[in-house]
């Protein structure tokens, strides 16, 4: 069978569905991608059967329907970047593949039909949302500095969406970010994994369906990826951004620098800061360092993990130099505000 595409189009497919695949270790063809030409057009697939990306680009064909699975996607990408002509000819035999460009020619062996992984299940889709891309990054990246590397809080190992918050919890922080652009009825989460993927296959704008049981496909262009919806129910994050007793305002540059400059100071991977009305302290060294804030903190004193701190001062746009900060007490989180970001970081008991 001989089947002609473009060659842009069929290496920037293979490139994106690629991205899905398994680690090496899985089973061989998950760590392909899967091929198959039907009515005119070549879908491209991989999956790690958590998540599946697919692609669909038009071709022509001298047969009607076929479908295999490449045996060493990795190594046909390197040799696209040698392929210069606009055509591809991709010729099936019964046990391998060729593919032709111009004078360029890369072979290589397939996996059958009935050894291709499924392609993503056609769910009912009971809402659809459209979002562009480039906020949904910007958002993914404010939080998921937050997100938990316990393997035992499958949960905490993803990123929430509730109507308009993205949020991500690792024990020590709670990070959210909220545009009312993006308002999801049904919650769901999903992993930093799957998110990657959609990060780096699509493009402009987006939409997003999900069955608001099990699954949820982001779809831009020709190109869809669909993950799995981590089970459980997430924690119920919006009471530990109730009222407060206390608020200040902080100069968000001047306490990055100080701590940073304590850290530094005592050489320790995890610094211990104390904050009280004379400013931050280091418990490892008698260090001092100014706070930046507009009044004296009416508690005693409160503790902290410098790094977490750095961390979480992070998500806030680097324009962004006022920052509020909320108190209760010396044994209650930190929460700190500013427009559509909040961040809530644990205290440290000294």
């Amino acid at each position: 069978m001989k089947i002609i595409v473009n060659t842009t189009e069929f290496k920037t497919a293979l490139e994106k569905t690629f991205k899905a695949s398994a680690l090496k270790g899985s089973l061989e063809v998950l760590e392909n991608v899967s091929i198959s030409f039907f009515d005119d057009e070549l879908t491209l697939w991989a999956t790690d059967l958590e998540k599946c990306v697919v692609s669909k680009i038009k071709a022509t064909a001298d047969a009607q329907e076929k479908t295999f699975a490449l045996s060493d996607t990795k190594t046909l990408i390197k040799a696209f970047k040698f392929f210069k002509d606009d055509t591809l000819e991709i010729i099936v035999f019964e046990k391998d593949v060729v593919f032709i460009c111009g004078n360029k020619k890369a072979q290589q062996d397939i996996f059958q039909k009935d050894e291709c992984p499924p392609l993503p299940p056609i769910f009912e889709v009971q809402d659809i949302y459209k979002y562009d891309m480039d906020s949904l990054k910007k958002r993914i990246d404010k939080v998921k500095y937050a997100v938990s590397k316990d393997t035992y809080k499958a949960l905490f190992m993803g990123i929430h969406f509730n109507g308009a918050d993205m949020v991500a919890i690792d024990g020590y922080r709670i990070a959210l970010n909220s545009d009312s652009n993006l308002t999801i009825k049904a919650p769901f989460t999903l992993t930093c994994d799957s998110l990657k993927v959609v990060e780096d296959v699509l493009e402009n704008a987006v939409e997003i369906l999900t069955d608001n049981r099990k699954y949820v496909s982001f779809v831009s262009g020709n190109c869809t990826v669909t993950t799995r919806i981590i089970d459980g129910q997430y924690m119920n994050y919006k009471k530990c951004f109730s009222e407060s007793k206390y608020s200040v305002s902080a100069k968000k540059s001047e306490w990055i620098e100080n701590i940073k400059y304590l850290k530094a100071s005592t050489g320790s991977k995890r610094p211990a800061i104390k904050w009280d009305a004379d400013g931050f302290h280091s418990k490892e060294l008698d260090l001092k360092a100014s706070c930046g804030v507009d009044s004296k903190i009416p508690i005693t004193a409160i503790s902290f993990n410098g790094n977490l701190m750095i961390e979480a001062l992070g998500q806030f746009d680097k324009k962004v130099e006022e920052l509020e900060i909320k108190i209760n007490s010396a044994l209650s989180p930190l929460i700190i505000e500013y427009e559509n970001d909040k961040v809530l970081v644990q205290p440290l008991r000294l």
